[in-house]
């Protein structure tokens, strides 16, 4: 993922903001003027864009637009992130510092910025009458962040027998069809490897890139699993969060479900990013309702994947807590009595 950021100079700054943040037409342009920007290097899908007012950078100067209405100029501050394969990431790197940092020349700025009033009056018309006066470089310094893709972990040695000469061991491969957390739950990871949850609370199935913190993640998903039964085994998704700069591209404020909540009764495939998520509701023959979550291509992320559907260990997620091992087994004393 390549990051950086670069700033506009708009007549209305907070009402640009505002719209960047709730239109997804007004971001679909800032997509598309980037990506044409960067001589199509990049895909529209690819781009992130977030928007912040520079409350520091006022004009003096008033420009007049709708009619009778006057509002301060002012600078908006365009965070982007532009998701690339590892091999492409530097090349993507040196032409956004090229294009988009304060390096850039007053002519490419001026073209992005005439490229962004294009897209906005073909895109969101609305905000057409707020396009940009001019477009400033941002800071020089910009981020490639984790660009490798998933590593293959390697399969557990058995205890050795006499062999001819040792050789590599191989990994386990990386499944291409959907990972999967169903019923109580059953889940099925990156690795086509199946286990079952044992711990409630709060688990991560997702996080792309692997190790990165969720509020800078391309994709976050966390499932919340509640025990509805006696066994310690009894357990079912009841919540799920799915947020990251993928899921805040189309759908701001990230997706959220709940097993009660019987507008998502019907489940359909979304496309996030590089991925497809798809959450389903399900209820037991008791009446108990919970969240099925399927994830397809995360083979395709481009990304190392962490989570439990990803790369990560799972050993102390299948393993119940001492608390209800032992709760358990007083009541199996107590019903023997």
């Amino acid at each position: 993922m390549v990051q950086g950021e670069f700033a506009v100079t708009v007549p209305d700054p907070e009402k640009f903001a505002s719209d960047c943040s709730s239109s997804a037409d007004m971001r679909e342009a800032l997509q598309s003027s980037i990506a044409s920007y960067m001589n199509g290097t990049v895909a529209p899908e690819d781009v992130a864009v977030f928007c912040s007012i520079d409350s520091g950078s006022r004009l003096d100067a008033t420009v007049e637009y709708e009619a009778t209405r006057r509002s301060l100029a002012g600078n908006v501050t365009i965070d982007y992130r532009i998701v690339v394969l590892e091999e492409t990431a530097h090349s993507v790197q040196d032409s956004a510092t090229e294009l988009l940092s304060s390096q850039a020349s007053g002519q490419d700025l001026a073209r992005l910025a005439a490229l962004i009033s294009s897209a906005l009056s073909a895109t969101a018309p609305g905000a057409s009458g707020n396009a940009p006066l001019q477009a400033i470089g941002g800071p020089a310094a910009l981020a490639v962040i984790s660009t490798q893709p998933p590593t293959p972990r390697p399969t557990p040695l058995s205890t050795p027998g006499p062999t001819a000469s040792p050789g590599p061991v191989p990994p386990l491969a990386v499944s291409s069809g959907a990972m999967t957390a169903t019923g109580d739950p059953h889940l099925r990871n990156i690795y086509g490897e199946r286990f079952d949850l044992r711990r409630p609370g709060k688990h991560t199935l997702v996080n792309i890139p692997k190790g990165e913190r969720a509020e800078r993640a391309l994709l976050h998903v966390e499932a919340e699993a509640v025990q509805m039964g006696m066994q310690c085994a009894d357990l079912y998704f009841r919540e799920l969060n799915m947020t990251g700069v993928w899921v805040e591209a189309t759908w701001s404020g990230g997706l959220h479900f709940h097993a009660l909540d019987v507008s998502y009764g019907t489940s359909k495939w979304k496309h996030v990013g590089k991925v497809d998520v798809k959450v389903a509701h399900g209820r037991t023959r008791e009446g108990i309702q919970y969240l099925n979550v399927y994830i397809k291509h995360l083979d395709r992320a481009g990304f190392a994947v962490g989570g439990l559907l990803g790369e990560d260990d799972h050993t102390q997620a299948t393993m119940a807590s001492r608390a209800c091992v032992q709760r358990h087994s007083v009541s199996l004393l107590e019903f023997s009595r």
